[in-house]
């Protein structure tokens, strides 16, 4: 008997091609296996990683100068997300 969990897959999915920027010019698919840049025929699933409060505490106080700034503390937290999730 076969195990479901044997054939269930944590690993994220294979790209179906690559993509060769060296090859006959940017961003043509490579016919000799040149692998610059997968292609995925859906992106990868990640986890969305959040703030912590000591995030959030560092986008405030980088934000107050000399007084809080809701713009300045929404581009930190943008910042952050991104450092964060990319």
């Amino acid at each position: 008997m076969v195990k479901i969990s044997a054939l269930k897959s944590d690993s994220e999915p294979a790209p179906v091609l690559w993509m060769c920027h060296d090859c006959g010019g940017a961003d043509q698919l490579c016919p000799h296996g040149n692998r610059d840049a997968p292609l995925y025929t859906s992106p990868p699933t990640r986890e969305w990683v959040g703030l912590t409060d000591k995030d959030i505490d560092d986008c405030y106080f980088a934000a107050r100068q000399p007084d809080f700034d809701i713009w300045a503390f929404a581009q930190e937290v943008e910042e952050v997300l991104k450092q964060k999730n990319t």
